[in-house]
């Protein structure tokens, strides 16, 4: 091909594949408008249809005066609702209800009057119509001069439709027309496809044609890897050594949940919802590696498998930094052994880490590193070759990182750091081949990155889903990124031991190479161009980053391929041959000591359900009882009066160059960055020691491996039948719960709330005020009965208890409280012995051995030989299971009784129990099979096989189960994220149903909270509604209205 038609080739095929990038989000979508129309098959049976979106678009009733005119006078009737009225209040004020009582036919929509009809009125009209949409509220009645209406935005609450009404009511009956807000089920017309297909197809033809272009300059081209890439080396077996085995026994990321509830929604949503927040908004123009995973998730829900791109990619980024960065940077193994070996082995360490503790699993940031190392060695490759063939692969490159996550812009930061020298490039390409040649290419290759993120969807769609997001939240200003480093430096999981030298080590860098360019202005040893670069990237990269609206520590992870490469340079730059003088060697020396004392002043943390079993998991690690932190604080003190006195006397003892024949792997940032991996891993390794046989997250890896990969759902037990369980006493005593003895005990002897508050969320950033946040699973939280129970109790049982059949006594007492005590009768144990564990359901705060189960061996006559304190672990006062595992069960034990003593009473000190079980358990995963279940996003990554509720058209599958991770957890993030006031999917399916929570136990761990799991039981027992369904052609600046938010 000669030059004039690669120049028409560059010129024709960027231009085609400029315009088509431009225009894509302005194509045609094919929309999917959904409406559910009631009654249904002829019945004005109850429907359910959860709206991820809360709000319909429009809402059109038709209620017939006569129907109204015939309901009882006596009562109120609920003609038409969109919320279940047995869910109380917050249904009647979310949702639309049309109502008749003897007074008058009324219209509320979120609790507000629209219209009421006088009950004397109603024979003289026809049908009262009602229409709602995001403007106004209207309701009027025919055949009478009335209506009456409401401005703004009334649109009720929709999670089915809901009726007093007989099913079969004959004659003219109301019905209602529902306009879903389906607004994000879309997918690309014909005319959409194929521009997209031609656009990608020009936007290769241009680069290549500038390939041919940059070629006519005359010199060789240069090989597109160096030889021997492929050649390992001991840094290569040690870094991808620690990446394999971290991937098995390491720990997972606080996300992983979050993206496995995503990806496992995507299939069925058409797009990638946010399925625990925002209304299930997309998660575009981001998250698209997440469509690979999900793919992969067809084939297997395997952890080990699902985070096979981020091990990938982390093998990729290395091969990367030590083939082709080092080189870049002016490092070579023949010309300064000594310093490549150096710069080898530091940026080997602090690459693992970062990548240990911030990418090894679902989130983006795995993909945003090796995008930005891909794009910064093709820019460095333009520079050098003052080609610009790479630097238009780089740009569609950074376009790919940037759809991953925001922080995918500091591959464009690479770019705009390396703006000069480009420019330069740009100009000498523009003079040999003309303006369009070259800048209609690599804008066409920038801009390629919106045929991705705009192939099913519309401008105006992504923008009001970016919107919402914003406005739902967190959403923080830039000058409040302090939030971000304040979570590094908090000792729980996102401050770690790994995460905060991880950072550290990068901040140290920066500033000693920054130190020494400003110094000396060159590095001896390392290319001064990419070394500024690499460093004006970190800075400049840091500073977009605070325009990140959500300020987690996670998204350090980005940082992982730039923090080993400055880590490299910087080891270079204050080694023997920068750094002569002995009290600046002695600082920097002094800094890294620094540095460790401040990552070795927190804990080892790590993520749920990584953190089970983790060693120094809640504590600073130590070693003979002295602390890490301790040594390398005395260190650093020591360091720096021995930098101070030689600087001041100017002493200088005459040592041996040992600098000179150390190891490469000798250098301070180097060994402590190795301590903290060794630590880690020997800590993940030892968590699957400690908890065997129990459930840990390394053991359910390797268990994936062996083809097992449902995780904890296989190791936590469950009641399914909680009364089936309850034993039967021996004897006749009217009330087996006093039988032996009773002082102060009583049915009723139970506070009316049993509200407990959380510890704070161990494991996250709070999402919610943790300090005031109740940790009670469904039915723990006391109440009352409306007719008394089977000894008289009106106290609500917890566990689906059936007060019917299940007694209840309490300590607690109206006005001074009194010392109490009981002695049940003796219950038999089951013949065939004790499946696991023996339960009692209890409430109150007490002390440890204020009650205890006492067992007894014979038949007719029972003798005591031996007790046992349950295990209780909380939360305190609310109801819960005390458990004693079989084996801690006297031998020849044949009945036990519980004995229950209260001898300091107060307010709040008092117990309640109801008679002991011996439960027949199950696996969770036997109870759950294919329910469509809620996995919390805390709980997801242990909990892989659980079907997560389906979504399409904007209507949800109610889900049978939630499964919640431990309480505190749950309780300040979980449940505050996934709520109603952020369009999470608690605020319609708590309106479908009331959660009670099903008693669970950790295999072989009895005292571990793992989490809990809740049943949901509707209110009305109402199936999914049908939807009708309509393929719409939009233009990508359509919109249906306003968000929810």
């Amino acid at each position: 091909m000669n030059l004039r038609i690669a120049r028409i080739a560059a010129v024709v095929a960027g231009l085609v594949g400029l315009v088509l990038a431009i225009a894509t989000p302005l194509l045609p979508i094919k929309q999917t408008a959904v409406t559910i129309d009631w009654p249904q098959s002829g019945s004005l049976a109850p429907v359910t249809a959860p709206l991820t979106m809360y709000k319909p678009l429009q809402v059109n009733a038709t209620i017939p005066c006569a129907v109204a005119a015939a309901a009882p006078s006596d009562r109120q009737t609920v003609l038409a609702a969109t919320t279940p009225p047995a869910a109380g209040d917050r249904a009647r004020t979310a949702g639309l209800y049309v109502t008749v009582d003897g007074d008058a036919l009324t219209v509320r929509s979120r609790g507000e009057l629209v219209h009421t009809v006088p009950r004397a009125d109603l024979g003289r009209c026809g049908d009262l119509r009602i229409t709602i949409d995001a403007d106004n509220a209207f309701a009027a009645a025919t055949g009478i001069a009335a209506q009456g209406g409401v401005r703004g935005d009334l649109r009720p609450q929709v999670v089915g439709v809901y009726s007093d009404l007989p099913a079969d009511l004959q004659g003219p009956v109301p019905s209602m027309t529902i306009d879903v807000d389906s607004r994000y089920t879309s997918s690309p017309t014909v005319l959409k496809g194929i521009a997209i297909l031609v656009g990608v197809a020009c936007v290769l033809i241009s680069l290549i044609a500038l390939a041919l272009l940059d070629r006519a300059d005359g010199r060789r081209r240069g090989a597109l890897l160096p030889r021997r890439w492929l050649h390992l080396r001991l840094a290569d077996v040690a870094v991808i050594g620690s990446l394999l085995a971290w991937h098995i026994v390491g720990a997972p990321t606080s996300d992983d949940g979050y993206i496995l509830g995503m990806i496992k929604a995507a299939p069925h949503s058409g797009y990638m919802p946010e399925v625990f927040r925002y209304y299930d908004a997309p998660y575009a123009p981001f998250g698209m590696p997440f469509y690979v995973v999900s793919w992969m998730a067809d084939l297997s829900v395997s952890s080990p498998w699902l985070r096979l791109p981020a091990l990938l990619s982390g093998i990729l980024a290395w091969f990367l930094l030590s083939r082709e960065v080092l080189p870049r940077l002016g490092l070579s193994k023949r010309r300064a052994p000594r310093d490549y070996s150096r710069a080898l082995w530091a940026m080997a360490a602090v690459f693992t880490l970062f990548w240990l503790t911030y990418n090894p699993g679902l989130r983006p940031e795995p993909i945003v590193a090796v995008g930005t190392v891909v794009t910064w060695c093709l820019v460095e490759r333009s520079i050098a070759t003052r080609r610009l063939a790479p630097a238009g692969v780089g740009l569609v490159v950074a376009g790919l990182t940037v759809s991953a996550a925001p922080t995918g812009s500091f591959a464009f930061v690479v770019f705009l750091v390396a703006a000069a020298p480009l420019w330069r490039a740009v100009v000498a390409h523009v003079k040999a081949n003309g303006y369009a040649a070259t800048l209609l290419t690599l804008a066409a290759a920038g801009a390629s990155v919106l045929f991705l993120v705009f192939a099913d969807h519309g401008l105006v769609e992504m923008l009001q889903s970016t919107k919402l997001l914003s406005e739902v939240g967190p959403s923080e200003p830039w000058h409040r990124e302090i939030i971000r480093y304040e979570a590094l430096f908090q000792q729980n999981p996102n401050g770690s031991v790994a995460r905060r030298f991880a950072m550290l080590a990068l901040f140290l860098g920066a500033a000693m190479v920054t130190a020494v360019l400003l110094w000396r202005r060159r590095i001896p040893g390392i290319a001064t161009g990419p070394a500024r670069r690499v460093v004006a990237a970190i800075g400049v990269s840091l500073l977009v980053m605070a325009f990140n609206p959500t300020k987690w520590t996670h998204h350090f992870g980005a940082f992982a391929t730039l923090g080993a490469m400055v880590a490299a340079i910087a080891v270079v730059a204050v080694g023997p041959r920068t750094i002569r003088r002995p009290q600046f060697r002695l600082l920097a020396l002094a800094a890294v000591a620094g540095c460790a004392t401040l990552a070795f002043e927190t804990t080892n943390g790590w993520f749920y359900p990584g953190n089970f079993g983790i060693p120094w998991g809640g504590a600073e690690p130590t070693v003979a009882g002295i602390k890490i932190a301790d040594v390398f604080g005395a260190a650093t003190v020591v360091l720096l009066l021995a930098a101070l006195v030689v600087h001041v006397t100017g002493w200088t003892p005459r040592l041996p160059r040992v600098a000179d024949r150390l190891p490469g792997f000798a250098t301070p940032i180097t060994l402590v960055a190795t301590l903290i991996i060794a630590m880690i891993g020997a800590t993940n390794v030892a968590s699957i020691m400690i908890q065997r046989p129990a459930y840990s997250y390394g053991q359910q890896n390797l268990r994936s491996l062996a083809g097992d990969p449902c995780g904890m759902a296989d190791e936590v037990l469950v009641e399914r039948d909680v009364n089936a369980g309850v034993l039967t006493p021996l004897g006749t005593a009217p009330d087996p719960l006093v039988g032996e003895l009773n002082a102060n005990f009583t049915p009723n002897g139970i506070a009316g709330s049993l509200t407990s508050s959380s510890r704070g969320a161990a494991d996250l950033v709070r999402t919610g005020d943790a300090d005031n946040t109740p940790s009670n699973t469904g039915g723990t939280g006391g109440g009352t009965l409306d007719a008394p129970g089977v000894n008289g109790s009106t106290a609500a049982l917890p566990f689906g208890l059936d007060p019917a059949r299940v007694p209840v006594i309490g300590s607690r007492q109206t006005g001074p409280q009194r010392s109490a005590r009981a002695i049940s009768s003796w219950y038999a144990l089951p013949a065939d012995g004790i499946d696991r564990l023996l339960t009692i359901s209890v409430a109150g705060r007490f002390n440890p051995g204020d009650l205890q189960l006492e067992f007894g061996t014979g038949e007719g006559v029972i003798t005591p030989n031996g007790a046992v304190t349950p295990i209780d672990i909380g939360p305190l006062p609310a109801w819960r299971n005390l458990r004693v595992p079989a084996e801690t069960v006297p031998p020849g034990a044949t009945a036990v009784r519980v004995r229950a003593s209260i001898t300091a009473p107060s307010e709040s000190t008092w117990v309640a129990f109801t008679p002991p079980r011996a439960p027949k358990l199950e696996t969770l995963q036997e109870l759950l099979g294919d329910d469509p279940t809620l996995v919390d996003w805390g709980a997801g990554i242990g909990f892989p096989c659980q079907r997560q509720w389906r979504e399409n058209g904007g209507v949800a599958e109610q889900p049978k189960w939630r499964i919640l991770p431990e309480r505190d957890l749950a309780a300040a993030a979980t449940t505050t994220w996934q709520g109603g006031s952020a369009g999470g999917p608690l605020g319609w399916a708590l309106l479908v149903a009331k959660a009670q929570t099903v008693p669970t136990y950790l295999d072989h761990d009895w005292g571990r909270e793992w989490g809990a799991l809740e049943r949901y039981v509707p209110y009305v027992d109402a199936p999914a509604a049908q939807l009708g369904r309509t393929e719409v052609t939009r233009t990508g600046l359509w919109t249906p209205g306003p968000t929810p938010a």
